[in-house]
């Protein structure tokens, strides 16, 4: 069995983070998978269950360690989505002196779903994109944390 099967036999396990902001992008990506073409991914409140962390809201110094600490708590093979303007180049935020910053400054980002708010689909097939590419890389040898650690 593929590393590509093993995750989908026992389907996709999504951490949502809403760092801060309208929630407007977790509320999507929440009703997306409510409908049935969120069939095969779940959330889950444990990082220690989670495949994929998908970040949405804006990221300040605060949500930025906390953000670290869960990052550090996955298993590997992980991945890492950026949603919405907020999290992707911290939108109309970014020029407040309140240390907002895109995610990719605080954690390596594997996609970005852009937009505000982003379209359904565009999660969700982010989500099983960042999967399998993931455990591609994995399977090859290259691995996140050691990527962070740099």
């Amino acid at each position: 069995m593929s590393w590509l099967n093993g995750i989908r036999a026992k389907s996709i396990s999504v951490m949502l983070i809403n760092a801060g902001g309208c929630t407007g992008c977790a509320r999507q990506f929440q009703a997306a998978l409510l409908l049935d073409s969120g069939k095969g991914i779940t959330l889950t409140g444990n990082p220690r269950h989670a495949d994929v962390l998908f970040v949405a809201g804006c990221i300040n110094n605060k949500s930025a360690d906390y953000l670290k600490e869960i990052y550090n708590k996955m298993p590997s093979p992980k991945a890492v989505i950026a949603a919405g303007a907020c999290a992707c180049e911290g939108s109309l935020f970014r020029s407040e002196e309140n240390g907002i910053n895109p995610l990719e400054k605080v954690l390596p980002v594997n996609t970005y779903v852009r937009g505000c708010i982003p379209e359904m689909d565009k999660m969700l097939e982010a989500v099983i994109n960042v999967v399998e590419d993931g455990y591609k890389e994995y399977k090859d040898g290259w691995d996140h944390d050691t990527e962070l650690e740099r």
